[in-house]
């Protein structure tokens, strides 16, 4: 458990050097998007693994919508629930980036406080479109 609570506070820095690095290749950058994770999943055909990309996409921006909600109400609980809701999903699609910062919503909960979740949650809706702009560019 001593290890669990002091993740998300390293996860974080760690996603936000490379966010201003968009012209890495779609492989090789795990913050934004490694489409090789997704290849290991379903195989290499680029049709589907857009739509499953796009599916994930969908979900990752509706909730974030209502995390964004959540946090006003200074729901803690729900930011938590939300962000194991979209972990695994994130990881499965090689966004391990967004995978952290969820993990951190997660793991943060019950410590915490108001300014860290803004700050994480800050950086997920630009994140998803550093994510949208490789699979347009990578899965056209």
């Amino acid at each position: 458990a001593r290890w669990l609570v002091a993740r998300p506070q390293q996860a974080t820095p760690s996603v936000m050097a490379p966010m201003s690095t968009i012209g890495v290749a779609w492989a090789g950058d795990q913050n934004i998007i490694d489409l090789s994770k997704l290849t290991e999943l379903i195989g290499d055909n680029k049709w589907e693994m857009r739509e499953f990309v796009l599916k994930f996409m969908a979900s990752a921006r509706q909730d974030l919508t209502t995390m964004e909600d959540a946090l006003e109400r200074n729901d803690f609980a729900t930011l938590g629930t939300l962000g194991h809701h979209n972990r695994t999903p994130a990881i499965m699609v090689g966004a391990i980036g967004y995978a952290n910062l969820c993990l951190a919503l997660e793991l943060g909960k019950d410590s915490m406080n108001l300014d860290q979740a803004r700050e994480t949650v800050s950086q997920m809706r630009p994140l998803l479109d550093l994510i949208m702009e490789q699979i347009d560019k990578n899965l056209a």
